[in-house]
């Protein structure tokens, strides 16, 4: 019976410490709701250089564990949770957002999708995605009106790898550039040229990297955007700038809302 007994105590005692385990690691889980206590603790966007085969050299900022956003109106730069921001879709002549796009729900160009970008950018619960559009046919009014209703994100783009193969351009121009990108391996970041290249020699140096579908992002005179290095300071992107005032729409990662951030 003694015996009986002390099998039943340490049976208990086990379960109580795999329970204890699991609540740990549940915890330590973002997926269970809490901000991981690094990254509560961020001061600033963690970036890193790589280079290509072609001898090019990029540098990555990692978008881990951030929020993505699509905006119309300025980004604060004193707002410390953003800690990127740059020009995402092309802005037209008349200094609008050229393509169809939502911004969090708000719907614009709604029935002009244009023929002109083969991808888009999908912006779900602050994670994007990348996909292909067919030149456009895809974004009909009615997808808009779904991402809308999701109060998602969505804007038009070249896209300049698609299921890890490169696309090609007719256009030779060299400019730094800047793409959004994802990895075979599921990872996501924005990928910055340090040389002038052309937007094909862009493709296949990240096909190279490993990246599975990148997106491009507005660069030229519109290439100015900012970051927070790791010490909390602000730098700025870009070497033209000369369109800055024109610019029309950002991209931006921040950190979640911290429980505070979100009482009324």
């Amino acid at each position: 019976m003694a015996k009986q007994f002390h099998n039943q105590i340490a049976t208990c005692v086990l379960v109580a410490v795999a329970a204890f385990a699991f609540l740990q690691r549940a915890q330590a889980s973002p997926s269970a709701g809490t901000e991981p206590t690094a990254l509560a603790e961020k001061k600033g966007m963690h970036s890193r250089r790589v280079v290509a085969k072609s001898g090019n050299a990029y540098r990555l900022f990692d978008d881990s564990g951030l929020v993505a956003d699509f905006v119309t109106m300025r980004p604060d730069r004193k707002d410390k949770r953003i800690l990127l921001c740059i020009p995402a879709a092309f802005t037209d002549k008349i200094g609008k957002v050229d393509g169809i796009y939502v911004s969090n729900g708000v719907i614009g160009h709604k029935n002009a999708a244009s023929d002109k970008f083969g991808g888009a950018m999908m912006i779900e619960n602050g994670d994007f995605r990348i996909i292909a559009t067919d030149r456009g046919a895809q974004l009909t009014p009615e997808f808009a009106d779904e991402v809308g209703r999701s109060k998602g994100c969505m804007f038009q783009q070249f896209q300049v790898v698609r299921d890890g193969a490169q696309e090609t351009y007719k256009d030779k121009t060299e400019f730094q550039r800047r793409a959004f990108v994802v990895f075979s391996n599921g990872k996501k970041a924005v990928a910055e040229s340090v040389n002038a290249i052309t937007l094909s020699q862009l493709s296949v140096d990240l096909v190279d990297l490993g990246v599975a579908n990148a997106l491009n992002a507005d660069m030229g005179a519109w290439d100015e955007g900012w970051y927070r290095d790791v010490r909390g300071k602000l730098i700025v992107l870009g070497r033209d700038r000369s369109a800055t005032r024109r610019q029309s729409n950002w991209f931006t990662l921040s950190l979640p809302p911290t429980p505070d951030s979100k009482k009324p």
